[in-house]
């Protein structure tokens, strides 16, 4: 049996890299405590594997200073689905449907619908808007898709993979890390004074992702770094739902009507 399983492991590795759902979690596990970096192919995989993990299972987002936290909920190919969050000003559950956004003349908007819930006094209200770069969280999001360009940046010290990408560097000098064009490019800012290395790390164990790092400077104090730390934790019991009211869930986004995304 032992030759054969060898047999079958050299015929995979001569027909081609695995895809995640072939590549299972002994074998990432294995693949992520080796100090080897992860070959472009590997993150892309890496990243595949991490959507699966994650799609569909709640979790709690938390700063790891200050008070911000949100529940959460994201689809199999990493997209937010369900935002729950709380405001000093009250609770905000956001839902992004994946569907097209229209304005109400008919026009297609950039971005996707989305539906934003806020309580009030007299209950839950809904308004409907595209989505947009400035929405809550998006940056954590967008490094789960794939849509920046990622270094492998090894073993880090709890024994999770960090997936680093570059902000605005480019502006100020070299991208860091290996990864060939990859890191060729850095995923830019609307702030171009601000600058800095988000960094995505994955459980080797679960290929959840376990925490997410922005460690950034500013022409105001560029020998200041300041990095700011979110941890991903799973939970089985938690269950998001957009809320129920008796105010009618808009059709389309009203374009004179002015939602700031939180």
């Amino acid at each position: 049996m032992l030759l054969a399983a060898a047999a079958a492991c050299a015929l995979a590795v001569a027909a081609g890299p695995l895809s995640a759902q072939q590549l299972d979690q002994t074998t990432w596990r294995t693949r992520l405590g080796e100090s080897r970096p992860l070959e472009p192919s590997e993150i892309d995989q890496l990243l595949d594997a991490t959507r699966l993990a994650a799609g569909g299972r709640a979790f709690h987002l938390t700063a790891e200073r200050g008070s911000f936290a949100s529940d959460i909920v994201v689809e199999r190919d990493g997209h937010v689905h369900y935002i729950r969050s709380q405001f000093a000003s009250g609770e905000a559950f956001t839902e992004f449907t994946g569907r097209i956004a229209r304005y109400c003349d008919g026009t297609v908007a950039s971005g996707e619908m989305v539906f934003e819930y806020r309580r009030t006094e007299a209950g839950w209200v809904v308004e409907a808007r595209p989505s947009s770069p400035a929405d809550l969280l998006r940056p954590v999001f967008d490094m789960l898709v794939g849509l920046k360009p990622l270094v492998d940046a090894g073993v880090t010290s709890d024994g999770g993979r960090a997936l680093t990408a570059a902000w605005n560097l480019n502006a100020r000098g070299r991208s860091p890390g290996g990864g060939g064009a990859r890191a060729a490019s850095t995923f830019v800012l609307a702030d171009p004074t601000v600058s800095g290395v988000e960094t995505l790390v994955i459980d080797p164990l679960s290929l959840l992702p376990a925490r997410w790092e922005f460690t950034f400077s500013s022409a105001i104090s560029p020998a200041e770094p300041v990095t700011a730390s979110y941890r991903f934790a799973f939970d089985p019991t938690l269950v998001l739902a957009p809320p129920v009211t008796s105010a009618p869930v808009p059709a389309c986004a009203d374009r004179s009507r002015s939602l700031s995304p939180r």
